[in-house]
């Protein structure tokens, strides 16, 4: 840190009182922060670097803390994760660390290799089959590993092979690779963040009984219609389900219990009761319907909780990368 105490701003100083407090005695200081403080002031922390015993006891004295003669602190990524997993678990930590990793120096694949593997895996996933091959072949092997384990086993064993016979790069397409990667990567990161909170609030709004889902979304709605409209654009209900082609019900099905099935097409459309008709043999369609019948009235919870399963098992099975949600198209398996 090159500049005098008098010029650190108000953030600056609560960074730098935090790293000189150290892990016990900040202890009370990180419970009462949240998830947005504790990524501003992690990232304040890192760019302190070292700073002077001196300009460390105007800031503690400031407020009010006397620290011994031997109070020098160094702001650092390491400093900054190791602070966090103390207070808020390492996968927190973590997240903080890669995020502040990847908008400092160094070049594009040293701060990809910083990365969360997960962002990165989402995003190669889009990506042409032989990008994809570049990019894992430029990173460490571990971080490649991490990236490959992320990728769903279609695009990382294509990605193996291309490795395997990828040709020397020309320079000028390699820095191609690597301005696109910085402008449509690395340097959205910072802006996924908030993206991120609307993901999972989503994925709360999926786990609501039907009645609380309604009721939060309606009073959401009056309050903030954008972030209400956003929401539900993100989120997949029982209902999307008749969105889906025949080969990804088909693939459901085979996981779904015949049970769970016939209560949670209780309380479903016609629509999506279609959609399911159609994708089983006639004679196990027509059992279902005379399980649904002989059921009599059922609870609106129960029915709730059935599509809830089977909405869980058709995202685990779409990021097993064995369904899509959503209509397949007929060029996603083709490469060219």
């Amino acid at each position: 840190m090159t500049a005098a105490p008098d010029a650190l701003t108000g953030p600056q100083r609560a960074a730098l009182l935090l790293l000189a407090l150290g892990e016990e005695r900040g202890a009370d200081v990180w419970a009462r922060l949240d998830a947005e403080e504790v990524r501003a002031l992690g990232r304040l922390m890192a760019d302190l670097g070292p700073v002077p015993p001196a300009a460390v006891s105007q800031v503690l004295a400031d407020a009010r803390t006397r620290l011994g003669a031997d109070g020098a602190v160094a702001g650092t990524p390491e400093t900054v994760e190791r602070l966090i997993t103390v207070h808020r678990g390492s996968e927190a930590a973590s997240d903080v660390a890669a995020e502040i990793r990847s908008t400092r120096g160094g070049t594009t694949w040293d701060r990809l290799g910083a990365v969360n593997p997960q962002a990165l895996a989402r995003y190669l996933r889009n990506e042409y089959p032989q990008t994809v091959a570049l990019v894992l072949s430029r990173l460490n092997a571990q971080t490649a590993a991490r990236v490959m384990a992320a990728l769903p086993d279609g695009v990382a064993l294509d990605s193996i092979t291309r490795m395997l016979s990828l040709d020397p790069v020309q320079e000028d397409i390699l820095e191609e690779v690597e301005a696109v990667l910085d402008s449509e990567f690395l340097a959205t990161l910072g802006r996924a963040n908030q993206g991120d909170a609307f993901q999972q609030m989503a994925e709360i709004f999926n786990s609501f009984d039907r009645a609380t889902e309604q009721r939060l979304m309606g009073a959401l709605q009056g309050r903030d219609r954008t972030a209400a409209d956003r929401i539900r654009a993100l989120m997949f209900t029982f209902e999307d389900l008749a969105t889906l082609s025949d080969r990804s019900v088909q693939t459901l099905l085979q996981g779904t219990d015949r049970g769970v099935l016939a209560l949670a097409l209780k309380g479903a459309s016609s629509t999506v009761q279609e959609t399911f008709w159609r994708n089983m043999p006639e004679r196990a369609a027509r059992l279902l319907r005379d399980d649904m019948e002989t059921m009599g009235p059922v609870r609106i919870r129960d029915v709730d909780d059935a599509q809830a399963r089977i909405v869980a098992l058709a995202k685990e099975l779409a990021a097993r990368g064995e369904m899509a949600l959503g209509a397949d198209q007929p060029h996603e398996d083709l490469i060219a």
